[in-house]
């Protein structure tokens, strides 16, 4: 056999054990993978989740969906959309994987801000800062600010506990009321006001500060500068020992009334 044709067959040789290893490691890892069932997911666990999300509904939707199937093909991202689109108390839902069979769910719910309640309403509603109804509540046993609705009625929806109107739980208030209050808020918030009420009507809005003043803004005007000048005006008043009954920030003149 010629010397060239001896090589050939020699390196021939010498590579077949590797590609036999590689093949037997190819297989044993693909059985054990996928075939064995040793990471078919066994274990859901759900943390996060106690008020406006139910744990046992959430853990079932999972179970359902996710359970004997293997850990490695799991798409999260898809698991996390579809809890967030059934599950709308949750603010954010991270899918975690544990091998070998275990997936944690990790639930941030959404945080009431206010409780919606308008006269005649049988219950108060609590709401947060994108206009989400999370659920019910006397508004009579928070300290949450409350905002009195002025926002579309239909008349032919009766109240059933778990609507008034158009503010149903699990559902989300006028945009553009939730604009308003979610500026005022964050107004108040900043400049550390306690507001223990609030009324939104079409052109202005009147706030409960302290429970003893009724400041009244325009909706029309920059309500972070209004809210600024509201500080500032309290703290003079305060240091010179006045107490103002009605403070009127919708013009030019400020109008304070004792």
């Amino acid at each position: 056999m010629p010397v060239r044709n001896r090589s050939k067959l020699t390196r021939f040789f010498v590579f077949v054990p590797y590609v036999l290893a590689a093949a037997v490691v190819f297989l044993v890892g693909y059985y054990l993978l996928v075939e064995s069932g040793f990471f078919a997911i066994a274990e859901v666990a759900v943390s996060g989740a106690h008020t406006f999300v139910s744990e046992t509904d959430l853990s079932a939707l999972v179970n359902q969906r996710v359970r004997g199937q293997n850990i490695f093909l799991l798409k999260s991202a898809e698991l996390e959309n579809v809890l967030l689109t059934n599950f709308q108390g949750a603010k954010g839902v991270a899918v975690a994987k544990v091998l070998p069979k275990r997936i944690v769910v990790n639930v941030v719910e959404r945080t009431p801000l206010a409780v919606i309640y308008s006269s005649g309403w049988s219950n108060g509603y609590l709401v947060d800062d994108v206009g989400y109804v999370l659920g019910i509540v006397d508004p009579k046993k928070t300290l949450l600010p409350k905002i009195d609705y002025n926002g579309e009625r239909s008349e032919t929806l009766e109240t059933d506990g778990t609507h008034e109107g158009d503010v149903r739980v699990g559902y989300f208030l006028d945009e553009k009321l939730v604009r308003t209050y979610v500026v005022i808020l964050k107004a108040i918030d900043r400049e550390k006001l306690h507001a223990t009420s609030m009324l939104i009507g079409k052109d202005e809005l009147i706030l409960g500060i302290s429970g003893s003043v009724d400041v009244v803004l325009a909706t029309n005007k920059d309500i972070d500068a209004s809210v600024s000048t509201l500080s500032l005006l309290l703290k003079q008043l305060a240091a010179d020992g006045r107490k103002p009954k009605r403070i009127d920030l919708r013009y030019d003149k400020v109008v304070v009334l004792f």
